[in-house]
């Protein structure tokens, strides 16, 4: 099956534009998980989305001492950790949801040009 949204030819580059996800999380300490606000696609570069979302983990912690405290990291650590694994399962699963809805295949690269241009490997004219 053809991808029937690949991205567009970047002239700058003579490849194909690449797909680019941000992902903004807001403070909000009422939201235990990551609640989806927004997605929108940026008017000026193809291809580029950004997904508004908001969570009790955009607010960072409070300081109740003046004192830093010694943890080595490790609370850090968990914090940036658990962050970066949300954004990840929210991220893909968005993605899945996006491409079932879109009834696209769920790789964009499924018979499609790989790299700068170069034909794929599928069927089709050359």
């Amino acid at each position: 099956a053809d991808d029937s949204y690949t991205c567009p030819y970047d002239p700058a580059t003579g490849g194909f534009y690449q797909r680019e996800m941000k992902i903004e999380i807001r403070c909000n300490p009422k939201v235990a998980g990551l609640q989806v606000q927004s997605v929108t696609e940026n008017p000026n570069r193809p291809c580029s989305y950004t997904i508004g979302a908001q969570s009790k983990y955009g607010c960072g912690a409070k300081v109740t001492s003046a004192k830093p405290a010694k943890s080595g990291g490790k609370v850090a650590g968990a914090f940036f950790g658990g962050v970066f694994a949300t954004l990840i399962v929210g991220a893909v699963g968005f993605y899945v949801y996006q491409r079932q809805q879109m009834g696209l295949p769920l790789l964009p690269f499924d018979n499609a040009p790989i790299g700068s241009g170069a034909a794929g490997s599928g069927s089709g004219s050359g």
